[in-house]
């Protein structure tokens, strides 16, 4: 589909009043901190005598759905219910520091503390469960809020047997960390892994220049990358449109402007960043391949979607003009 359509690039010359390109980026990008520091993160999950659960990780929720992926990591390897378990925002009084919520780490390193955390919770919880009902710990599993017992009919709901442990003075608590993987690199060679998980992606931007105006419009932009296992699709999609527009904002619109070295752009009437009608229509592909080096499968998206959309309109603008820019934001001198 792509080379099909890159054989109408204009390439500056056309008939038609606005010349016509597509425009491609390809990146990888690796998720956690790498070299740049040793990274880790901790988790907390706290099981109430309700049975219901405070879970706290080092990762903070930014607005970028940190907070839903973390609970859906837990309820599913937990066996129970999203709608019991509440998130706590984290503090260093409360939980060892993890590190800053950057570099698309968020789930790679959160989730992984997370599912840590609940094998040590099962552990216990199991453990007392297999005295109680004097079976094997091998016997026993958690689904769906029940405690399940193989090869019988026996269904314990996981909040009875909850409450049966607090009257017994055992309690569902406990603590997990994910230590990412070791990571080489050689800061005067160049040389190394520096990251033990990669995203990769590509996107694509159909746009026109009119010849005159030299405005840029965004007529099609689609976004693959390679997400790992995507633990909350919807919000991963999200991930995918929310970097298309803050790319295409960095691209065409954003410009801080300046005067004696002092800012002069303090507003957004003349700092720009894209509306509504400057986007253009939008895809998002998933490429779930689960990651083996993240406990959960999940990779990181937050910046990989930001990353890619300004140089595959420069490129879709140089495909269509035939010229080469530079600088951002791209800005095309009318034909007078």
């Amino acid at each position: 589909m792509y080379f099909n359509k890159s054989k109408n690039n204009s390439f500056g010359k056309t008939d038609k009043d606005e010349h016509y390109g597509i425009g491609l980026a390809m990146s990888y990008r690796g998720m956690s901190l790498g070299a740049e520091g040793v990274d880790y993160c901790a988790a907390i999950i706290n099981v109430q005598n309700d049975g219901s659960i405070l879970l706290e990780t080092g990762i903070h929720e930014n607005g970028q759905g940190s907070e839903s992926a973390m609970c859906m990591i837990l309820s599913e390897e937990l066996g129970v219910d999203l709608n019991r378990i509440r998130y706590r925002r984290p503090s260093t009084s409360n939980i060892p520091d993890s590190r800053t919520t950057v570099a698309s780490r968020g789930t790679v390193m959160g989730g992984g503390a997370v599912i840590n955390a609940v094998k040590e919770l099962k552990k216990i919880i199991l453990s007392y469960a297999s005295e109680k009902y004097n079976c094997s710990v091998e016997d026993i599993n958690i689904e769906n809020n029940f405690l399940i017992i193989k090869n019988t009919s026996t269904l314990i709901p996981f909040e009875e047997l909850i409450s049966d442990m607090f009257h017994n003075r055992v309690y569902p608590f406990s603590f997990g960390v994910f230590k990412a993987p070791k990571v080489t690199w050689d800061e005067e060679t160049g040389q190394g892994d520096a990251y033990f998980s990669f995203t990769y992606g590509c996107q694509v931007v159909e746009l026109t220049v009119n010849k005159k105006s030299g405005k840029i419009k965004l007529l099609n932009a689609i976004a693959a990358h390679d997400t790992g296992k995507a633990i909350n699709k919807s919000m991963t999609e999200g991930q995918f449109y929310g970097g298309i527009a803050m790319g295409t904002g960095y691209a065409l619109h954003e410009e801080l402007k300046m005067k004696d070295g002092k800012i002069t752009s303090l507003n957004f009437n003349s700092y720009r960043i894209p509306r509504a009608t400057d986007m253009p229509e939008m895809k998002a592909i998933l490429v779930e391949n689960p990651d083996p080096n993240s406990p959960s499968g999940a990779k990181g998206i937050g910046e990989p979607t930001n990353e890619l959309m300004a140089p595959a309109i420069a490129n879709a603008v140089f495909n269509a003009t035939g010229k080469r820019f530079y600088n951002l934001p791209i800005k095309i001198t009318p034909v007078k």
